[in-house]
């Protein structure tokens, strides 16, 4: 069975290594009391991140690494350990955030305190059947393609400036993380301008190696013109070349996922909460 995703983490046109880390997991969770094959109560989850460490930083492929082991670390031991409710997670991820700031800040206290602070920027996505919470701190980002339509989901925390520096990082003392929650399935965005997709859904993660170089046009076309032989996969390298092609100087990381296929694991219960036929 083909997979419903695509994913590179690439070293991409940086010589000097690759500091972009990413994590992507699809699971099976039981939200509410009932037995394992009571579609009302089993959702299919996708949690994915990925982490570009801030360039000018200092060792910011280990502020990558550690964020992209610890954040999600937090999020999946709470969906399975602790009695989930999905009012509260919301606060709950912003609070995993924050604490895997003040984490990272201690395990790297030695070289922060020499003037060298390992800074990362942040971008996930927590999707639980048809809602979907979307975050972020810096400039990698994600974008909902459905039909003919592409959104930037993610906020971008750069200056003014040419060279359009980050204004927030992980690995700073002080962040206010970018976190956004809403049903995917009946809304274009998080202001619910748009209703329900018609023909084709993608959602897409990167790094700025990406954003900097392939225009949201342009992933928007790649994704849709998908012919019917090719993967996820193919789809995600042929982004990747784009990049490369146009001389990126950056690594480039990209997780796309194909939300039609994930909805056809919706029971009909799901859909018809939803006005789908």
């Amino acid at each position: 069975m083909e997979a419903n995703y695509g994913l590179i983490c690439d070293v991409g046109g940086k010589n000097k290594g690759n500091q972009d880390s990413s994590f992507f997991l699809e699971f099976n969770l039981i939200i509410a009391p009932g037995s394992p094959d009571n579609l009302k109560f089993s959702h299919k989850c996708i949690l994915a991140v990925i982490c570009d460490g801030v360039s000018g930083s200092e060792q910011g492929e280990k502020g990558s690494s550690f964020v992209v082991r610890t954040l999600p670390s937090k999020i999946m031991t709470h969906l399975f350990a602790k009695d989930v409710n999905i009012a509260d997670l919301q606060e709950v991820i912003r609070n995993f955030i924050q604490e895997t700031n003040r984490e990272m800040i201690t395990h790297f206290s030695e070289i922060i305190n020499k003037g060298k602070v390992p800074k990362t920027t942040l971008v996930g996505a927590l999707i639980i059947g048809q809602w979907i919470w979307v975050f972020n701190i810096g400039d990698s980002r994600i974008y909902l393609i459905k039909d003919d339509q592409i959104s930037q989901v993610s906020a971008d925390h750069i200056g003014s400036g040419a060279q359009h520096e980050i204004t927030q990082a992980m690995g700073q003392t002080e962040i206010a993380p970018d976190i956004r929650i809403f049903n995917w399935a009946f809304e274009n965005d998080y202001l619910g301008k748009k209703l329900a997709y018609q023909a084709q859904y993608y959602a897409l993660l990167c790094s700025d190696g990406l954003s900097d170089k392939v225009s949201p046009d342009e992933i928007k076309k790649a994704l849709i013109e998908k012919k019917f032989n090719q993967s996820m996969q193919d789809i995600v390298q042929k982004l990747f070349s784009m990049a490369m092609d146009r001389e990126i100087k950056d690594n480039v990381s990209i997780i796309a996922i194909n939300l039609k296929d994930y909805f056809k694991n919706f029971s009909k219960i799901q859909k018809i909460q939803l006005n789908y036929p």
